[in-house]
């Protein structure tokens, strides 16, 4: 049960990390290695700034 409501910015923050797992297959040190090389693509940039 929760006692509050889960903030928008909350449910975006996973969201994105979820999206982030899933590219890098769950494997940490993948995930890592694709933080340090800029991997990710940065589609959801734009959407955060105009929230």
């Amino acid at each position: 049960m929760k006692l509050y409501k889960e903030p928008e910015f909350l449910k975006e923050i996973h969201r994105i990390r979820e999206e982030m797992a899933k590219a890098a297959n769950y494997d940490v040190h993948r995930f890592a290695q694709m933080i340090r090389e800029n991997k990710f693509e940065k589609k959801n940039e734009q959407k955060l700034v105009n929230s």
